[in-house]
């Protein structure tokens, strides 16, 4: 998340992660079965709602299988 101007951020233990905007906007998020993997996809999609300028490779992230891509991480909002 460095690609993001003013962004304070602090992760934590069993999948927490919270991050503040410079203007007052604010995201946490948990991750119910504590794994870290999902967090930067989650939390730049958060950021990139809050109006923040995040760069289009921050939060990608792809599944390897056998060292190849084979899918991808991607937020779904309800």
């Amino acid at each position: 998340m460095a690609g993001v101007p003013g962004l304070v951020a602090k992760d934590g233990a069993e999948g927490t992660f919270a991050a503040a905007l410079p203007e007052g906007s604010a995201v946490a998020v948990k991750v119910l079965d504590g794994g870290m993997r999902p967090l930067p996809v989650v939390v730049a999609d958060a950021l990139r709602v809050l109006g923040a300028a995040v760069p289009d490779d921050v939060g990608r992230r792809a599944v390897l299988g056998g060292g190849e891509p084979v899918g991808e991480i991607r937020p779904v909002r309800g």
